[in-house]
């Protein structure tokens, strides 16, 4: 319920807020008189709009410099734009660090179509007033810290687009219309409405849905609304994003919902059958996790869904065998599957994406299982102990209480080799370096170390070497002898199974040829294990394949940090639920853990990388170097640590929500033996051809405008994480100069590569 106004408070203060308004008319007056007397032209602003900001500027504390230039808001004051008759129709100011309240006063501005205050610090509540603003059709008032009540008279706003009230300290019940009172289900013409991540409470009323809508988006995630979904959803066929949070029932019939490209109803109570969504091509994001409905068959239907792009299903209940089916979707980039009773795994379509299976019967079926981790860690702990005597210094140790599930799950198929060997950028990179330098091979002694499948030695024998010796430190390596042997190559290429850091090899060699990238080419530290053997093993003036790399850095645009964000609060919110209903069912107070259980999560979704192939169009300004490697000289020393500075000039107006990170390898042979052709392989962003390495994605949240011409200066901090030598810790910081000179705060961001 909202608070009563104290009346006799509030007619002093309207009484004086209507003498500032008329102090103002009569001054702005006062000045156009006297300058048409003068023959001077000027384009003032609407004195009454003009004394409005004059009012709201007085109530507002850290206004933009430009309002203090000058007494006319439309010429020149920052986030005001007026129309041809001097009215204001746009006040626009993101992520300014207001203080203040938002008052009726705002209301004054009657020609307003646009009110975009996205991000400013208010707080308090949401003025009735805004409701007379009949011609808005563009309302954000999201990342505040409004609280009380959505007000009923928003209902009124007939001609509204889009309505985001997201991410504030809103309460109560979401607003419908009366005999007596507007609501929100009266926003026929919104094709927006995004009340996520409030305090919202009760039921979703079925009269919010209706037909007459064309909503496109509607976001009510993290809230604590209950109930049921109303059936009156399937009648909004325009929907195309359904974002909701603590539900239950069975979800309904919403195959008629044909333009709906995302789903997002996980961390629910919602029982019954998992929904059939067949027949809806456009979905591209799905979240059904986290449930309670039925034990089943797994889906048959997301193989047969074109467009779909990541499916989150984990912790639920299916029965038995999960069948990737004969006609999956290319772009089917990432499946979770977590928790959720697989006992077999049918991969005839030739799945080769993303799958993680942790938890799941599949993953504890061998009894070799143990053994073979046991033999995998010790191999790890060995190389370690090795660089460390090489002059390598002491890594993190391994930690052999990771759970094998992970590894078995992801590296033990041979899915996982085919994921590599399918991607072309990687494949006609290696193939072309060895085969139009084939003056580097022949006759020579070559060292390929990691050769997982044996493709690059089998390659390098092709192209006239002498000997090669490929060394797999894990169980692939009785693959990769079978490959020689089927191509006939057995008597030039000796697989060895060990560890480069314990092999001992009967001679040195001429190059040493290596697939040793990682994400954001250091993460798995492999290079040390190449790096080791070229100190070892390599003759001076050998050759390295590749011989170069840098990693890349710049500022990205993603929706993806919307979509995380919106992960982090349901499952906050789901843990502040399992709290107070622990306290409510067994008197413990478990309140304690929810500060450690908020970092974890922060990290798990904030926090840690994300791997994703980008299009070039979502890279918003200049990308720099930030580590430069020769492989021919580096040391672990170089690349334990990296730090780097770099100036990066934004290309667009857009929201900065990311930082992209990417590398590039050359081949290049060495000054005294060059390459005949010099080959590339980027994993930069690009419109035809991504690579398996995809880009790191380092998500800010809440994510910045920025303007064409802003200056960021980027320092980038990148360590070996002390848990585990395999993976990294990085470190943004950025001074942001816009292009009117205002310089931001700078931020700081912490991130894990994992």
């Amino acid at each position: 319920m909202r608070r009563n106004r104290n009346t006799q408070y509030d007619m002093y203060t309207d009484d004086y807020n209507h003498a500032k308004l008329y102090i103002w008319n009569a001054f702005l007056k006062l000045i156009l008189l006297s300058a048409s007397h003068s023959g001077v032209v000027l384009s003032f602003t609407d004195p009454h709009d003009a004394a409005v900001l004059m009012s709201v500027k007085q109530q507002w504390g850290n206004t933009p410099p430009s309002w203090n230039v000058s007494v006319d808001p439309c010429e020149g004051w920052e986030g005001v734009a007026c129309d041809s008759s001097s009215r204001v129709v746009t006040l626009s100011l993101s992520s300014m660090n207001f203080t203040g309240t938002l008052t009726d006063d705002i209301s004054g501005l009657t020609e307003l179509t646009s009110l975009i205050l996205t991000g400013c610090r208010f707080r308090g509540e949401i003025p009735n007033e805004l409701g007379t603003l009949v011609n808005l059709s563009f309302l954000a008032l999201n990342e505040n810290s409004f609280s009380g009540e959505i007000p009923a008279s928003l209902g009124s706003l007939s001609n509204l687009y889009w309505l985001d009230l997201s991410d504030n300290l809103l309460s109560g019940a979401i607003p419908v219309s009366t005999s007596t009172t507007p609501g929100l289900d009266l926003l026929v013409k919104a094709k927006h409405i995004h009340l996520g991540r409030n305090n919202l409470s009760g039921t979703t009323p079925p009269q919010h849905l209706s037909s007459d809508m064309v909503l496109t988006h509607l976001l009510l995630n993290g809230n604590r609304l209950t109930g049921e979904i109303p059936a009156s959803l399937g009648n909004i066929q325009t929907l195309q994003v359904l974002d909701s949070n603590a539900l239950v029932g069975e979800i309904p019939d919403l195959n008629s919902l044909i333009n709906l490209n995302t789903l997002i109803l996980g961390s629910n109570l919602f029982s019954g059958p998992l929904p059939d969504l067949s027949g809806m091509n456009d979905l591209n994001y799905v979240d059904l996790s986290g449930n309670a409905f039925q034990p089943s068959q797994a889906p048959a239907w997301f193989s047969t869904l074109n467009s779909l792009n990541t499916l989150y299903l984990k912790n639920n209940s299916f029965n038995g065998t999960l069948d990737f089916g004969d006609n999956i979707s290319q772009q089917l980039q990432s499946v979770d599957l977590q928790n959720s009773g697989i006992t077999s795994l049918v991969l005839n379509s030739g799945y080769n994406k993303s799958l993680l299976l942790r938890g799941n019967p599949i993953c504890q079926t061998s009894q070799n299982v143990t053994a073979r981790w046991k033999s995998y860690t010790e191999a790890m702990a060995s190389n370690r102990a090795a660089i460390s005597a090489n002059g390598g210094g002491a890594g993190a140790a391994v930690d052999k209480g990771v759970d094998f599930a992970n590894y078995f799950c992801t590296y033990a198929y041979l899915y996982h080799q085919k994921e590599m060997l399918s991607d072309r950028v990687r494949m006609d990179a290696y193939f072309n370096a060895v085969f139009r330098n084939k003056h580097h091979f022949q006759g020579k002694a070559v060292l390929d170390v990691g050769t997982g499948s044996g493709i690059l030695a089998i390659w390098s024998a092709q192209a006239g070497a002498r000997k090669v010796y490929a060394v797999e430190a894990t169980k692939m390596a009785e693959h990769a002898r079978a490959l020689v042997k089927a191509n006939n190559l057995e008597g030039i290429v000796e697989v060895i199974e060990g560890s480069i850091e314990d092999i001992t090899l009967p001679e040195k060699v001429d190059v040493i040829i290596s697939e040793w990238m990682g994400y954001f080419l250091l993460r798995e530290s492999m290079f040390d294990s190449v790096i080791c053997a070229r100190d070892r093993w390599l003759k001076p003036g050998g050759l390295m394949y590749p011989s170069h790399a840098r990693m890349w850095v710049a500022p990205i645009r993603s929706r993806v940090v919307d979509q995380k964000k919106d992960d982090y609060d349901r499952t906050m919110e789901d843990w502040y639920n399992f709290v107070d209903e622990t306290k409510a069912s067994y008197g413990v107070d478990m309140n304690i853990f929810t500060k450690p259980f908020k970092d974890e999560q922060r990290k798990y979704y904030l926090q840690t990388s994300l791997w994703n192939n980008l299009h070039p169009e979502q890279v918003i300004g200049d990308a720099g170097i930030i580590k430069d490697i020769d492989c021919s000289t580096a040391t672990i020393d170089d690349i334990r640590s990296v730090r780097s500075s770099i100036s990066s000039s934004i290309t667009e107006n857009n929201r900065f929500c990311a930082y992209a990170g990417w590398f590039d390898v050359h081949f290049r042979g060495n000054k005294q033996n060059p390459a005949r052709e010099e080959i590339e392989l980027t994993t930069a962003p690009s419109e035809e051809h991504g690579t398996h390495w995809g880009q790191q994605v380092f998500l800010i949240h809440p994510p910045l405008n920025v303007e064409k011409g802003d200056a960021l200066i980027i320092d980038v901090s990148m360590d070996r994480s002390q848990e585990n030598h395999r993976l990294m810790e990085v470190e943004f910081g950025c001074e942001i100069r816009h292009c009117s000179g205002k310089l931001r705060p700078p931020l700081k961001h912490k991130f894990y590569i994992e």
